[in-house]
């Protein structure tokens, strides 16, 4: 299989990474003792968090049999372990706003893999490319303990995407 991919972080001019993102949701849960008293906590509104955007130039360069080369929707990680500690930055998914998408190398949308005419039924395929397309995905990530781009890009080791 024959993948290329190459990753840019877009960093804004002021290289600050807090941005305004929908809370995340969190399962309802009792606040309080056993005894009775706790009240309900609901998730909702807005806060500010460190989020950086991320391109990721994908080319299929030498699949070609089966439907070409399948990109999942799995969300994207970034790690930022060190020799002491394991830390992983995590894809937004839980803000509309801020959801992961396709898009061709000119910047049109790029069609999903059932909009394309898959047929194979998968939920969990993002796109297909063929032999020798290309896209970008645009993700954001939740870029913990990184107010600035400059710390984000010392601190990420890797990025994890399945294909």
């Amino acid at each position: 299989m024959g993948v290329s991919a190459w990753a840019v972080l877009v960093e804004p001019s002021n290289g600050e990474t807090m941005r305004c993102v929908r809370r995340r949701p969190a399962p309802h849960k009792r606040n309080g003792g056993g005894g009775g008293g706790g009240q309900e906590v609901a998730a909702g509104g807005y806060g500010s968090l460190p989020v950086v955007e991320l391109h990721i130039l994908i080319q299929n360069t030498g699949t070609f049999g089966g439907g070409g080369l399948e990109v999942l929707g799995q969300p994207l990680a970034v790690d930022a372990s060190t020799r002491r500690r394991g830390e992983i930055m995590d894809e937004i998914t839980w803000d509309p706003r801020l959801r992961r998408r396709a898009v061709r190398c000119d910047g049109s949308p790029l069609p999903s893999a059932g909009e394309r005419g898959a047929g194979t039924g998968d939920d969990d395929v993002l796109f297909r490319l063929g032999l020798f397309e290309s896209a970008v995905l645009v993700a954001y990530v939740h870029a913990r303990g990184c107010a600035t781009a400059s710390k984000f890009r010392r601190r990420a080791n890797s990025a994890q995407l399945s294909v």
